[in-house]
């Protein structure tokens, strides 16, 4: 062999081995090059376009930490925080210790771009991690102040979960984190249930579901991560409903004490939870049953049906979006696959359907379905989309003729959740989110400009122009009818329900007509049907179906000018077995789309717009959950306006007797009384209210209230009366702290403390100079790492050492890591002390110390660039009975370099080591030595793996890898085996080239049913595939709360491969097939005929013990196209292949 390091030559042979001690560098997060086999890093990085500066409000018992535009939702958080804590520990009779820190983002999107959450560290052993629980909880406004408050509540129930199963401070973590481990269905199902009243979403989920008959027990429902979190909400109603709600916090304070799941509920109830398995689903099947023969059928006849996606149905795509053009001939929709989302059009002549625009990735992480938002111009020809991208509202207007999109930026909105145009097309009318509030606002899009018509802390959703553009009808959760500019959150006035109103647009008049009252269930997405009419989905018999309002008037009574009282008439005209779950509608296109889920699948549905008077009022079927949580009689409130304005009448058409209801009227005031300043208002509103009745007519159809509006906006100024006496009340009662600035600071989130077969740094081997071939697989060892981060997780520090059991050979490392910005920054310093015994006399003793330099740009959320810039020393030191070797010097090299990596990753797990997705890497280092210029290698390769879901969590996986090498130096892979692999086994009878300058070794894997050297070059190539087969998740009819059986998987696997020198593998100079044979002073050259390519195939087993992800595989090896008899077998930790 040629000689790598000239100064060694000069010494005695033995020493000539130091070098094939040389061994591994670059941290575990560093892993981006073949150092030892398949282990790559891949994970993503998030894209921050924006700087968020920190301020926060400090608490005895919690922090609020919020940005520009924040301030609002953060006291609105606290005031709610502030009642709402205690409750819930009294609740679940636990208490939380320590401070809770409530983060919020003023919109989903600026949470992606945050660092929390995001795993920096990829572990491919799973022993021995711990991840240190906090109390933070992070929150994002979405328009909907009544989805915040829900936020709040579930992360305060999450909070205290985990510190009452797991504890609240790290030892107790960090041992219950061995311990115990819950199924996803009992913690994320009792948060749920502990944060939010059942409701019509949950309850038509879970009825699609059970109705579907694909999940005819407990545990195919749960092993579906779309109805994991319904199925444990209903597991936990089904248990307050038919044992008491008591028993539900008595089960998980005995859950918490035995640290057993199944003992928590047979000693609480008498049962197994087998058995309550089977007694849920009985309890919902029947009731789910029974309701279903009340229903009218989805009418397939009207769904709209065709090619691709409209034929296939797939219960993970979900529609949105459903737009009609207005002269009917196109319908637009939106779908979203798991957050990667198309922009489709439906030509109805032609019944072709294109894809317009795609966008989003497909992640394990928190979809936003809210985007794009799609509305026609009122012309046909433009389709126009709404999209978040970059951290800026982008509107993109599709030309139906010119067939390409055209967009401009909207500024000044954190997000947009709704928009339509106004009837000249000259103004788009938004709901949009400004100062942690949703509000209605126009857009002017001649001049750019926006004008802002409300402006309070109520949710305003689905805006529409009607009657000509000259009013506007909206839905919001507002309790009066009167708007107050600049109204601040007060979360005790908020209703929990979403009406119908209108807004006299032309006039700008501060006070709205209310269309719907309804106090037991909502009414929203409203649409002009015609002339004085109106139709909106609401859920008052516990589905959302569509209901028909007709706006009238009559005249109150005259003095100098004419007085009117309005009043709506409504009565639904569908009564479907599942909710709408939105629709569109448009007079002109004479068109009534709308979407359902019809037994767990999206659908579209498409039927011509009947006029008015030809529609009736449908017998809609009440609920069972309605039946339960919706009061018989409907409380109607009394509203006014300015000129009278009337409220809606809800009528009931339940299988339930009309029933008479109360109306109140009002005595006249003078304004002057009402201002004086001994003025008392609640005296005035109590004294204003008599109890005259009011009847309804048996007569009319349909049953419908009429609510008398008082003159002179009396209601208004009580109600704004009311107001001030509640912000009064408010103001006394709560006082904010002073806003503070955040400065960093540090805490353990992380700890691993386990038993390893790799090494802690990783990089090339030197090269072995032995006769013969040599890599050295590291011994059982045990490693320490420990984490820490700052509240944003912007800071990151990580330090780590290995120790073998001699305490000599040992490996530290210390990794600061700036990913604050878009460009992540990262440096890493290392240092390692091996010491080997050669034969019985020498002593080699190696010190390395290294430093990197990394920055990494994301291009977007699952593509990155990623640079190196590296320095080591390598200081060799040896020992021996020698008198030369005493005296030799130590041998010292300095090194630079630089590489770069193209890192994608898109994939999502569906279970441990069950992903789904694609990733790859594309990379080249350089390496130089600094005192001799001369040397240098070169490194190029890429390696390819894609996931593929065949059924449920049934996944095929496949990778493809290759590298190659040049310059002065060359670097040797050995192919064979697996990566981490206990007790390796290596061939030194597989030949190297001798003509090689071989510096560097390292593994090519994976190819089983060989030893390590089976093939060996300096290019390799290798394929991999394997099907992964999670037994008893899939098969078993229950919930598994064993880790063995939970992660227990089949493997059949396939490899093939080859490792070779020079051009290609049948390179008639490839060492393989050609061997050398010396007689004295000939050397004779014997080829023998070998085929360069090996494969393997096999099955194994895997799962999880104890924390440690173990692996099994059996495999035969074939070579020559013959496959040998004997197998072998591979015990090996680690993650992937």
């Amino acid at each position: 062999m040629l000689p790598i390091y000239t100064r060694l030559l000069a010494l005695p042979k033995p020493r000539l081995l130091i070098v094939g001690l040389l061994l591994f560098l670059l941290p575990q997060f560093g892993k981006g090059q073949f150092y030892e086999g398949y282990q790559m890093e891949f994970g993503r990085s998030r894209v921050q376009y924006k700087d968020f500066f920190w301020t926060y409000y400090k608490f005895d018992r919690f922090d609020i930490y919020f940005y520009l535009n924040g301030k609002e939702l953060a006291e609105h958080t606290a005031q709610y925080v502030t009642i709402e804590l205690p409750q819930m520990e009294n609740k679940l009779g636990t208490y939380i210790s320590g401070k809770v820190q409530f983060i919020i983002f003023n919109n989903l999107n600026e949470l992606k771009q945050s660092n929390l959450g995001v795993n920096a560290n990829i572990e491919y052993n799973t022993g021995g991690v711990s991840h240190i629980l906090g109390n933070k909880v992070v929150l994002y406004f979405d328009g909907s102040i009544i989805n915040f408050e829900k936020q709040i509540r579930q992360g305060i129930a999450h909070i205290l979960l985990q510190n009452s199963i797991f504890g609240s401070n790290i030892s107790s973590q960090m041992i219950n984190s061995y311990l115990q481990t819950m199924p996803e269905w009992f913690t994320l199902g009792l948060i749920s249930y502990l944060a939010e009243e059942w409701n019509t979403d949950i309850d038509n989920r879970i009825r699609n579901a059970i109705v579907s008959g694909k999940y005819k027990n407990f545990n195919r429902l749960v092993s579906d991560e779309l109805y994991v979190k319904d199925a444990g909400h209903s597991f936990w109603k089904f248990i307050a409903d038919k044992y008491g709600n008591d028993n539900v916090i008595n089960i998980v304070n005995m859950i918490r004490v035995s640290r057993n799941l199944n003992t928590g509920f047979q000693y609480v109830l008498g049962k197994t939870v087998k058995s309550l398995y089977a007694e849920w689903f009985t309890y919902f099947n029947n009731i789910y049953t029974a309701e279903a023969k009340k229903f009218d059928p989805i009418p397939d006849d009207v769904r709209i049906k065709g090619r691709r996606i409209l034929k296939r149905n797939n219960h993970q795509r979900f529609f949105s979006q459903l737009k009609s053009s207005s002269n009917g001939e196109h319908i637009a929709f939106v779908t979203n696959e798991t957050g990667k989302y198309h922009i489709w059009l439906y030509d109805y002549k032609t019944r072709k359907l294109k894809k317009l625009r795609t966008g989003g990735y497909l992640l394990d992480e928190k979809v936003d379905y809210s985007y794009p938002i799609l509305s026609w111009h009122p012309t046909g020809r433009i389709l126009s989309a709404i999209v978040e991208d970059k951290g800026l509202n982008q509107l993109y207007f599709y030309d139906l003729i010119e067939k390409k999109w055209s967009q401009r930026n909207l500024f000044g909105f954190e997000k947009i959740l709704d928009f339509s145009y106004s009837d000249n097309g000259q103004i788009l009318l938004m709901s949009a989110v400004q100062q942690g509030q949703s509000d209605i606002f126009t857009f002017n899009l001649i001049s750019g400009s926006y004008e802002r018509l409300t402006n309070d802390f109520y949710d305003d959703l689905n805006p529409r122009f009607i009657e000509n553009s000259t009013k506007i009808v909206f839905s919001s959760n507002r309790n009066s009818d009167t708007l107050i500019m600049g109204e601040k959150s007060d979360f005790e006035t908020v209703s929990k329900n979403y009406n119908i109103f209108l807004y006299n647009y032309s006039t700008r008049s501060q006070a709205l007509r209310i269309i719907t009252n309804i106090k037991d269930a909502n009414a929203k997405q409203p649409f002009t049907y015609g002339k004085n009419y109106l139709t909106y989905l609401s859920d008052k018999n516990g589905i959302y179906n569509q209901y028909l309002g007709r706006i009238d008037s009559t005249v109150a009574y005259v003095d100098t000018a004419v007085h009117y009282r309005y009043f709506t008439h409504s009565f639904p005209i569908t009564n479907y077995s599942s909710s709408i779950l939105s629709h569109d509608i448009s007079p002109k296109g004479i068109s009534n789309a709308f979407i359902i889920n019809n037994k767990r699948f999206e659908q579209l549905f498409k039927k011509n717009l009947l006029l008015p008077e030809h529609l009736k009022p449908v017998q809609t079927t009440a609920t069972y959950y309605a039946d339960q949580t919706i009061s018989d009689t409907k409380s109607f409130g009394l509203l006014s306006g300015e000129i009278g304005e009337g409220i809606d009448n809800i009528e009931d058409t339940h299988d339930r007797p009309l029933l008479h209801r109360a109306r109140k009227s009002f005595k006249n005031v003078m304004r002057d009384a009402a201002s004086s300043a001994d003025f008392d208002p609640e005296y005035l509103i109590d004294t204003l209210l008599n109890d005259q009745v009011a009847t309804f007519d048996p007569e009319f159809k349909m049953q419908g209230t009429i609510g008398i509006n008082m003159p002179d906006s009396l209601n208004a100024m009580m109600d704004r009366f009311r107001k001030e006496l509640k912000q009064s009340d408010s103001t006394k009662k709560f006082t904010f702290p002073i806003q503070r600035n955040y400065y960093t600071e540090y805490s353990i989130n992380q700890i691993v403390t386990q038993l390893d077969f790799s090494y802690l740094n990783q990089m090339y081997q030197p090269f072995s100079f032995t006769n013969s071939p040599y890599y050295s697989n590291p011994g059982f060892s045990p490693t320490f790492k420990i984490g820490i981060t700052d509240l944003m997780e912007d800071y990151r520090i990580i330090g780590g050492m290995r120790l073998e059991f001699d305490l000599v050979n040992k490996e530290f490392f210390l990794h600061f890591a700036n990913l604050k910005n878009r460009f992540d920054k990262e440096i890493i310093f290392q240092y390692r002390n091996l010491e080997e015994v050669i034969g019985s006399n020498y002593i080699i003793r190696q010190k390395i110390y290294e430093g990197y330099y990394i920055v990494t740009w994301p291009f977007n959320r699952v593509l990155r660039l990623r640079t190196t810039l590296l320095a080591r020393n390598e200081n060799y030191i040896i020992t021996g009975p020698y008198e030369r070797l005493l005296k030799a010097p130590n041998v010292i090299f300095n090194w630079g370099g630089a590489k770069i990596q193209l890192i994608y990753d898109d994939s999502r797990e569906l279970g441990l080591n069950l992903p789904q997705g694609n990733k790859f890497m594309i990379f080249g280092e350089y390496n130089q030595k600094i005192d001799r210029s001369g040397n240098n290698l070169a490194v190029l390769g890429f390696d390819i793996r894609t996931y593929k879901r065949l059924h449920r969590s049934f996944i095929w996986a496949n990778r493809i890898a290759g590298s190659t090498n040049f310059g002065s130096d060359r670097l040797i892979y050995f192919m064979g085996g697996t990566d981490g692999w206990i007790a390796a086994k290596f061939d030194p009878t597989t030949r190297i080239d001798p003509d090689q300058k071989w510096t560097y070794q390292t593994l090519a894997t994976n190819m089983r049913g060989f030893k390590q050297n089976a093939r060996n070059g300096n290019n390799f190539i290798v394929l991999n595939s394997e099907l992964r087969f999670p037994l008893f998740t899939y098969l078993l009819n229950r919930p598994i709360n064993s880790d063995i059986l939970k992660n227990f998987q089949l493997v059949g696997f396939g490899d093939l491969g080859t490792a070779w020198s020079g051009w290609n593998p049948y390179d008639e100079n490839n060492m393989l097939y050609t061997k050398y044979e010396y007689f004295g002073p000939l050397r004779i050259k014997v080829q023998y005929e070998k085929d360069p390519i090996v494969g393997g195939v096999g099955f194994g087993a895997r799962t999880k013990l104890l924390g440690y992800f173990i692996k099994g595989d059996l495999a035969w090896g074939i070579e020559d196209g013959k496959v040998k008899k004997t197998p072998m077998f591979y015990f090996s930790l680690s993650l992937d292949f």
